[in-house]
Formats: structure tokens, sequence, C-alpha cells
């Protein structure tokens, strides 16, 4: 929740500041190598979740908090952003390939999950935000 609900700060006056994302970019991508790996404890992607929340100012956890994002709203946005998604637990399903487009014409773009297909988004978002 906190990926999307950070992506969909974006043009909001609450979106994620040069700064933060200097400080969150590394803490992001610390996050995904746990998740890819598989190595992290529980606690540990705690921690990583708890420093990220840290670095974002409290209107900003509070914004996220009332988007109120359920999986829905997790895979629809990742369609918005042209990511193919599957109905299995966040993941590509069976059936997934043969999605059509998303209307909003940008390419189609698949891969393992839907939560790493967002984390991938704001991490190319923070890395932009950086330029």
């Amino acid at each position: 929740q906190l990926i999307v609900g950070t992506i969909k700060l974006e043009g909001s006056d609450q979106q994620v500041t040069a700064e933060q994302a200097r400080q969150l970019l590394p803490l992001w991508q610390g996050s995904r190598a746990l998740q890819r790996t598989g190595t992290g404890a529980q606690e540990e992607v705690a921690a990583v979740l708890n420093q990220i929340e840290d670095v974002m100012t409290p209107e900003q956890i509070n914004a996220i908090t009332d988007m109120r994002l359920t999986r829905t709203t997790l895979q629809e946005t990742a369609r918005s952003l042209g990511l193919v998604v599957g109905t299995d637990d966040m993941g590509t399903g069976p059936g997934a390939n043969g999605q059509r487009g998303t209307g909003t014409g940008q390419p189609l773009r698949s891969g393992p999950n839907t939560s790493e297909m967002l984390l991938d988004e704001l991490l190319a978002i923070l890395e932009s935000r950086l330029k």
C-alpha cells in the first residue's frame, strides 16, 4: 500500500520531494532486494518499511492512509501504468498474457508480480526526481 500510495501522491502537493527521493531510493532498493531474494526476515522488511515511513511526512502518510487502498486499487493502479497483472494473489496467473491494452496508450509490461512491478515503477519515479 505504501508503494501505490506514494505513486498516487505524484502530481499532488504531497508528492515526494527530491530530498526525500534521495533518502527513499536506497531504502526501497533494499526492500526490493529483500523481497527478490526471499532472505529478509519479516522483522528486516518491517524495519525497512519503518525507515521509509520515517522519511515521509505525517501529511504524506495520512494522505496515503486516507486513500484506503485495497488489492483491487493496487491492480487498477498497475493496469493504469501499463503493467500486466493477473488475478492470482497479485501475481501474473494463467490468462494474464491474453489481456488487451490499458486504454492509456502505454505499452503493456509484464513481470513477476504486481508488487514488484509497482515497486519498479516507484523506483523509476524516485530516480527521475533526482535528475
